[in-house]
């Protein structure tokens, strides 16, 4: 069985492979959340990054809430802080 070259590879235009690159996005926008709340009580941060990345994918309070066993009103009221 013959190997493949290196550059067969399948890398973006990064020279990263894909599933690394879609990784490095992850913290875009939450620089803003978390700069917003500096200096704030660690329950703050904690609920702007939960809201962050419940809104980022696209789910309501009360779905996230199914899945954690807690209720919509729970997840807004961590969320609040």
């Amino acid at each position: 069985m013959a190997s493949i070259p290196r550059q067969a590879y399948a890398l973006n235009t990064y020279g990263r492979h894909p599933a690394r690159q879609s990784r490095r996005h992850l913290g875009q926008g939450l620089d803003t959340v978390t700069n917003q709340t500096a200096g704030e009580n660690p329950l703050k941060v904690f609920g702007a990054m939960l809201a962050y990345y419940r809104n980022r994918v696209g789910m309501t309070p009360e779905q996230l809430g199914a899945r954690v066993y807690l209720s919509g009103s729970q997840i807004r009221k961590v969320e609040a802080g």
